[in-house]
């Protein structure tokens, strides 16, 4: 009886997070769906056999929904969507330890996913590949949006590209005027060098 109570007192006072996190999935439903995971991350580890069969009360059909979402994303190495559908079954129904269990596992992956992407990131960046730098970090904040690194890392990646645009743009641009300059210089030369011949054809001229 003492459990029960318990069970029920924490399923009321997780009513509020459990709104905020279904406005939360409402909302990022269409582009956690569409997310596939970054290449050369860490293999998915096989999923428990079993889980314990849906309650059959009011929340049966949303828990039926939520966990084949679930399940679904995490076969796909859709980690972070996983981890929000789990993450709303262990609001659903926190007395189900195999759901807090998923969510946890899946917490775990996305760390060594997380890892890993930084790590080819930063590897890429010493390269000078800016452009795989950047598609590994936009890897790292799919996974986990929050990472402030990330997002750090790719304003300077962005600012050493405008740094490389503009370089380059001078560079053609000095170049363009040389190209231009040249030309006149033969002239001058020629010019010269008529002029220093008149001059001795009349030096010539005087001594006859």
């Amino acid at each position: 009886m003492k459990r029960h109570m318990n069970n029920t007192a924490a399923a009321a006072s997780s009513r509020p997070m459990l709104a905020r996190a279904l406005t939360a999935f409402a909302l990022a439903a269409a582009g956690w769906g569409c997310t596939t995971p970054p290449a050369g991350g860490p293999e998915a580890e096989p999923e428990r056999a079993t889980l314990p069969p849906v309650q059959a009360d009011r929340h049966a059909a949303y828990e039926a929904q939520l966990r084949q979402r679930a399940q679904a994303a995490t076969r796909q190495r859709r980690l972070a969507e996983a981890a929000l559908n789990w993450e709303l079954l262990t609001l659903l129904r926190p007395d189900v330890e195999a759901y807090n269990d998923r969510l946890a596992e899946t917490r775990r992956q996305i760390r060594g996913a997380v890892a890993d992407q930084t790590r080819r990131a930063e590897q890429a960046q010493r390269r000078g590949d800016l452009e795989r730098a950047a598609s590994h970090y936009l890897a790292v904040l799919a996974l986990q949006p929050e990472l402030d690194s990330a997002a750090q890392a790719l304003r300077a990646i962005e600012r050493e590209r405008n740094r490389r645009n503009y370089l380059g743009k001078y560079s053609r641009i000095t170049l363009g005027r040389r190209l231009s300059a040249e030309p006149a210089q033969p002239a001058v030369v020629e010019d010269a060098v008529a002029e220093g011949r008149g001059s001795v054809r009349l030096e010539a001229g005087g001594g006859h």
